[in-house]
């Protein structure tokens, strides 16, 4: 372990997304089925918790890890916290479906990786053609710094989704085509 890793209670580095938040996603998870993709994961903590909660279901995140002052302690801390039910791919979320495909059985998806427009509108493009059952919960969703990147990109991709719930600054979108 890196010696910049830290923990913080039960899981080592930190999650930027709220209790109310990392609820909704496990009430989506609970509610769709199935498995999840966490689309940027950083340390891992979000999904380690995830994964403890839903031991029957498998979280797959796919991260770039690549943060320029901190890659290391992410991937230091994601290796701490992994549990036998999660799964990373290191790279963009089209590489990895260009390489490995789809995760399988995958309802809910948690989207907070790259914030610029063109990432998330290409994440959104690749969820909208992989899942078409299930639900899209979108980090940073109103904040108010996002408003050109994160939001955008879902007006425009996610026209087929209905805005079912907002939680903090959490949007979550549902389709049950």
């Amino acid at each position: 372990m890196s010696s910049d890793a830290w923990e913080i209670g039960a899981y080592y580095g930190f999650s930027l997304s709220s209790p109310l938040e990392r609820a909704a996603w496990h009430e989506e998870l609970t509610r769709n089925g199935g498995n999840t993709l966490e689309i940027g994961t950083y340390c891992g903590v979000s999904a380690c918790e995830l994964a403890a909660k839903c031991p029957d279901r498998t979280v797959f995140s796919v991260d770039t890890l690549n943060m320029k002052t901190c890659h290391h302690v992410a991937a230091d801390s994601y290796a701490l916290n992994r549990l036998p039910n999660m799964r990373l791919w290191v790279g963009t979320l089209a590489q990895m479906v260009a390489e490995v495909g789809w995760p399988a059985e995958v309802r809910t998806v948690w989207v907070d990786g790259g914030h610029y427009y063109d990432d998330v509108k290409s994440d959104l493009l690749t969820v909208v053609a992989n899942m078409p059952i299930g639900s899209i919960l979108v980090h940073d969703f109103t904040a108010p710094c996002f408003q050109e990147t994160i939001k955008r990109a879902c007006d425009e991709v996610l026209t087929g989704w209905t805005l079912a719930v907002i939680h903090d600054t959490v949007a979550v979108f549902r389709n049950k085509h």
